[in-house]
């Protein structure tokens, strides 16, 4: 730097304050639109069910939660599905043999009967059933989605109405698994079907029920992740305004929950084109605050998976499970945060607009 030959004028200082004015604006601009991108349209799946619900929205929560993975992400997000199992091959030969088969049996009064060639034809239509109705069930989806794909709360089912800490997470990975069923949805957007789809089958998704920070955080999977153990550090600060802080071991962005925003590690496997891995990283990163850490790749073999029912087409497939960072701003989060979490967080009275009783 080159130093001063002569104290700033009174001139010289007002132009540096007022940079410093413009810089912090628009600092704080920035941040507003960040927020805003972050929040989008999440909202509450039962109004009033956080911070602090009553019993009637505890038990309207448990009731609504039990349709999220299903209709909201599955069948509305994804347009997935399953393949037929063999309790669904066998219920729809027992149908068409009860609807159609038996009804065209007939016998003579001589003792005619036509009831061996139509048995013959049912079996030859059972035995091609199955193949039928996974065809059927690839052409009409755009993904397979396995049972227990999603990550769900269990504490939300428990006997009683859920508490409030239960409540959080469980509303914590409704918007986190959203984010990643809308980004395999727009990857699979030009698709006809599954088997021309990028992303062929969501094989699990997992969402810790904590936020990482400089004490408590570590990457799914522990020290086989790579990253090793989580560093002691000094408590970290809610001044939304200070710096932000960093601890390196705890994953390749360093980035620990703060005044700022809290971290979520999450794990997402999925079976894909190879030729789009890049392309579904990116979308994961598009408009939503998701980082990537880490992919391990391995390749599939198609046969196998058609022997199981998969039906993914003729382009190389493989198995992706990621390791991903995704963000969430307190601005907006923060007012929906139970005492018990505000606590933990070591979030202060007032931050994020609420205070604590």
């Amino acid at each position: 730097s080159t130093p001063l030959t002569q104290f700033p004028s009174e001139k010289v200082i007002e132009r540096g304050e007022a940079v410093t004015a413009a810089v912090k604006d628009e600092s704080q601009r920035m941040y507003q639109v960040a927020v805003a991108l972050n929040k989008d349209d999440r909202t509450l799946l039962v109004d009033k069910s956080l911070p602090r619900p009553r019993t009637p929205e505890q038990i309207a929560f448990r009731e609504r939660y039990v349709e999220v993975f299903r209709q909201t992400l599955t069948d509305g997000i994804l347009k997935g599905a399953t393949p037929p199992v063999a309790d669904e091959v066998k219920a729809e030969i027992d149908r068409r043999w009860k609807e159609v088969y038996s009804k065209g049996i007939w016998k003579t009064p001589g003792g005619e009967s036509n009831e061996a060639t139509v048995k013959a034809q049912a079996e030859e239509d059972a035995r091609k059933l199955p193949e039928e109705m996974r065809v059927k069930r690839a052409s009409a989806a755009k993904v397979y989605v396995d049972p227990g794909a999603f990550d769900e709360v269990r504490d939300i089912f428990s006997g009683q109405p859920p508490e409030p800490a239960a409540i959080w997470w469980a509303q914590v990975g409704i918007w986190a698994q959203t984010d990643l069923a809308r980004a395999i949805a727009a990857t699979n957007a030009a698709a006809a079907n599954v088997m021309t789809a990028p992303v062929k089958r969501l094989v699990r998704i997992e969402c810790p029920r904590e936020f990482v920070s400089t004490t408590t955080g570590q990457m799914p999977g522990g020290s086989s992740g790579g990253y090793g153990q989580v560093a002691e550090a000094a408590p970290v600060s809610q001044d939304v305004d200070g710096p932000l802080p960093k601890a390196p071991t705890i994953s390749p962005t360093g980035r620990v929950s703060n005044a700022m925003y809290d971290v979520l590690h999450a794990t997402m496997t999925v079976e894909m084109e190879a030729a789009y891995v890049p392309q579904f990283m990116a979308e994961l990163g598009n408009g939503r605050f998701i980082t990537v850490l880490r992919a391990d790749v391995t390749s599939v073999d198609s046969i196998a998976r058609k022997a199981e029912g998969f039906y993914y087409g003729a382009a190389p497939v493989v198995q992706v499970r990621m390791e991903l960072e995704m963000l969430f701003m307190r601005a907006w989060t923060a007012p929906y945060m139970p005492d018990s979490i505000r606590r933990a967080l070591g979030i202060g009275p007032t931050q994020g607009g609420v205070a604590l009783q």
